[in-house]
């Protein structure tokens, strides 16, 4: 495919699908270019675009909430807020690396259950991602 900006031959995975008189590339220049000109009105469609967002994650997350019980989530609040409050204290001791990976990135607390708050498995954010979601 050919752009019409640009004038270059192209994959056409190098298009948007709403949009194939012009490259991604192209396109990406073309609407920072307008932002730069009119950045008032970038600003009010930005505003308007999170407003509806808002309501319809507001929305989203009441119906999650209301399905998956709050019983859950106390035991869960709970439980996070007695690590936070035994890590400060000295109680329990945050490693600097993941117990799994040896990782020294950002490291979590884990519960495999939060009926025992402070038994925790400390992981680095990618290895407490694999474990919930299995990837």
């Amino acid at each position: 495919m050919i752009c019409k900006y640009c004038k270059e031959v192209k994959a056409a995975a190098d298009f948007f699908s709403n949009n194939k008189s012009r490259c991604k590339a192209c396109c990406n220049i073309f609407q920072l270019e307008w932002k730069r000109k009119n950045p008032e009105k970038h600003r009010v469609l930005t505003a308007r675009t999170r407003e509806g967002r808002k309501d319809k994650q507001n929305e989203y997350y009441k119906a999650w909430y209301l399905k998956n019980g709050r019983n859950r989530d106390k035991k869960k609040q709970l439980a996070h807020s007695m690590v936070m409050l035994a890590v400060r204290s000295g109680e329990l001791i945050r490693p600097e690396i993941c117990t799994d990976c040896k990782n020294p990135n950002k490291i979590e607390g884990h519960h495999n259950d939060y009926n025992k708050p402070l038994e925790v498995i400390w992981l680095c954010n990618r290895c407490h991602r694999k474990l919930h979601t299995g990837y």
